[in-house]
């Protein structure tokens, strides 16, 4: 499933609930899962950042990103990440693509 690019801030920031997205056949919808940060990298160029996180996901380490630098996480902190799975396939080709990104910080409750 193809997110639209307007709507991936309101997925992100929770606004958007992710069953609302899924729809089309062979789709899943976004998942919210958790995960430990192992490693992180942050670079700033400009006054331009960016930030990654090494997390270990079903037994596989992978990098995730903080499209919106909203994260400040250390290594052993636990981190937030959305789950999307897309099936780009056609008639000529199996395409199954996997993202995982990091989710802004949930608002404090009041």
């Amino acid at each position: 499933m193809r997110i639209p690019s307007l709507l991936l801030p309101a997925v992100l920031a929770g606004l958007l609930a992710p069953a609302a997205l899924a729809g089309t056949s062979g789709e899943e919808a976004p998942v919210r899962e958790t995960a430990i940060v192992e490693q992180v990298f942050k670079t700033t160029a400009d006054g331009f950042s960016c930030i990654y996180y090494v997390i270990t996901w079903r037994g596989q380490k992978t990098v995730v990103d903080d499209p919106l630098c909203s994260t400040d996480r250390k290594v052993g902190d636990t981190l937030d990440v959305l789950v999307m799975k897309h099936d780009m396939s056609d008639e000529k080709r199996s395409l199954k693509l996997l993202h995982l990104t990091v989710l802004p910080p949930r608002p404090a409750k009041r």
